[in-house]
C-alpha cells in the first residue's frame, strides 16, 4: 500500500494553531491551517472535561486521485 500524506494541526485556540507534523506538502500543510481559520469558534466541550483550557490535534489525511 502506498502511504498516503498526512498533516495533523494542533489547535491551542482558535486564534493559536501549527502544523505538529507536517505531511511533506507545504501546500497541504497550509491547507489544513485554513480549515482551522475558517472556525468561527469550537463547540463547548463536556461539562466533565472541566473548564479548559485545551489542546487539540486534529489530523488531516489527503487522498489523491
Amino acid at each position: 500500500a502506498v502511504s498516503q500524506p498526512a498533516s495533523t494541526v494542533s489547535v491551542h485556540s482558535v486564534v493559536s494553531r501549527s502544523v505538529t507534523r507536517s505531511s511533506g506538502y507545504p501546500a497541504l500543510d497550509a491547507a489544513a491551517l485554513q480549515v482551522i481559520d475558517g472556525f468561527d469558534r469550537l463547540p463547548a466541550p463536556p461539562a466533565t472535561m472541566g473548564a479548559g483550557p485545551f489542546d487539540l490535534s486534529i489530523p488531516f489525511n489527503y487522498r489523491f486521485k
